[in-house]
């Protein structure tokens, strides 16, 4: 294990020194927090630590490696075997030891060696001596013994930032944004420090820097689908004029996965229109329509005997034209489903407006002229079913009153008074022409009345002539009971 993992920490010392040092797969293990070095008093004890991940989730193992000398080819297993990320160094020996450490995915064995640790233990520092006299004859001697407190920790003057991002996994889709926060672990330990950022994009071998993605904060708009994997460096100057970057070691990755989106559905400019041709004349239907997003447009007709979207397919494949069968009078209906097509299994649908074709043996004939189903009088809580008066089949599309405040009509034609008032009453037809009828609503309490005459008897004595005055009144409302003459 000694030989295995000197190799493979010289490897990664070597390949670290131009080289970002980070997983190429998804299960391979990244380091988002490196072990970091200190000084400490013997017997005071330090802990090591490292935090690493994997982007499938996998569990991961460590195996902790120490050495003598800075020489990467003098670590050897320290014989710390744990499932979490921790060690204790030996305190009670004087010196200066190196650690780092192999994390493993338990499941693939795919492994990372950390960057190397400088760990520093002394001795108890402050002890001196102190000499006294003493009185008469002879020489007396004492003596006194200070004693100094152990050392307090010192930090690591050059420590490595340790990056973490907001999103480890980006799913997206063409055409969409997304944006990735980065943020330093031991924020800390950097404080004071001036801080410089680089993103950068690809895999270990070929890294590509983002030219002018200088902050904490990526965002991006995608163009095309594939997996890319984005990276920060953080780095800033040591107290020796070195360059100090997470890179030097290992890093983390952002996996953005961009999905091909899904066609957008067609844009139909130009729908077909409902015509009335002689029978065994020739006639064309067309629909035209645009592609948002750059496919190519095709058609399928059909035709059905119902105004609904059912039916079977009709005429050429991929055309924008349908010749509708006219050998026989009557009337069928027809539509367009228009489709984007990006390829045989990438496309989406959109279905034009229905046309009616109505095909009539003598042209000559007219269009419907009148609304029927009305009475007079119009009364007042009453429903009276409407119909046109047609020469040509019927092709009516629908109905409409223009003061739904007196009346209200249904798709039937089912015409309901509500209240007294004028209406006008409108039938659209399928070619668009429409036939008017306007209507007076009364109260069945104001209905005309015959003719009544009133008596007045008159008697004048001045002149001695008695007579009768008769008012013929005209009423236009019903009295119960009718008064008497």
């Amino acid at each position: 294990m000694g030989r295995k993992a000197a190799i493979l920490l010289a490897a990664a010392l070597v390949l670290s020194t131009y080289i970002p040092v980070f997983a190429d797969t998804d299960t391979m293990p990244y380091i988002t927090s490196q072990p970091q070095g200190a000084e400490r008093k013997t017997g005071t004890g330090y802990s090591l630590s490292v935090e690493a991940s994997t982007l499938t989730g996998d569990s991961l193992e460590y195996e902790w490696l120490v050495s003598e000398t800075e020489d990467a080819s003098g670590l050897h297993s320290a014989g710390w075997h744990e499932d979490a990320g921790a060690a204790w160094p030996a305190d009670d020996i004087e010196g200066t030891r190196y650690y780092a450490v192999i994390v493993t995915n338990t499941r693939t064995g795919e492994s990372i060696t950390s960057s190397v640790a400088k760990v520093t233990f002394k001795a108890e520092l402050g002890e001196g001596e102190g000499e006294g006299e003493g009185q008469g004859e002879g020489e007396g001697q004492g003596e006194g013994e200070g004693e100094g407190e152990g050392e307090e920790p010192k930090p690591d003057p050059n420590p490595v930032p340790s990056v973490s991002y907001s999103r480890q996994v980006v799913d997206i889709v063409e055409g969409e944004s997304f944006t990735i926060e980065a943020s330093l672990l031991n924020s800390t330990s950097m404080s004071g420090k001036i801080l410089s950022y680089q993103w950068y994009s690809g895999s270990q071998s070929s890294p590509n820097i983002l030219v002018g993605e200088t902050s904490k904060r990526l965002s991006r708009t995608t163009s095309k689908e594939g997996t890319t994997y984005y990276f920060i460096e953080a780095s800033y100057i040591g107290t020796e004029g070195q360059l100090v970057t997470n890179l030097s070691t290992s890093t983390s990755r952002v996996r953005v996965t961009v999905a091909k989106a899904a066609p957008k559905a067609p844009v139909i400019t130009a729908q077909p229109v409902s015509i009335t041709v002689k029978q065994g004349d020739s006639v064309q239907l067309s629909v035209e329509a645009t592609s948002p997003d750059g496919g190519t447009i095709q058609c399928q007709w059909y035709s059905s005997r119902d105004n609904a979207f059912t039916g079977s397919e009709y005429g050429v494949d991929s055309s924008a034209f349908c010749k509708p069968e006219t050998s026989l009078a009557g009337s069928m209906y027809y539509y367009c489903e228009v489709m984007n097509v990006h390829s045989e299994n990438e496309y989406s649908a959109a279905k034009s407006k229905i046309a009616k074709v109505t095909v009539v043996q003598n042209m000559d004939v007219q269009y419907p002229a009148d609304i029927a189903g009305l009475t007079d009088p119009i009364k007042l809580n009453e429903t009276y079913p409407l119909s046109l008066v047609y020469t040509l089949e019927d092709s009516l599309a629908s109905w409409s009153v223009d003061n739904t405040e007196f009346a209200t009509i249904d798709a039937l034609g089912n015409f309901k008074t509500i209240a007294p008032g004028k209406v006008t009453i409108t039938a659209t037809l399928n070619d668009g022409q429409t036939i008017t009828k306007a209507v007076s609503i009364q109260n069945p309490n104001e209905t005309w009345q015959k003719p009544w005459m009133w008596a007045i008897p008159i008697t004048t004595s001045a002149i001695g002539i008695s007579f009768v005055i008769y008012m013929y009144i005209k009423s236009n409302r019903e009295f119960q009971p009718e008064p008497a003459i």
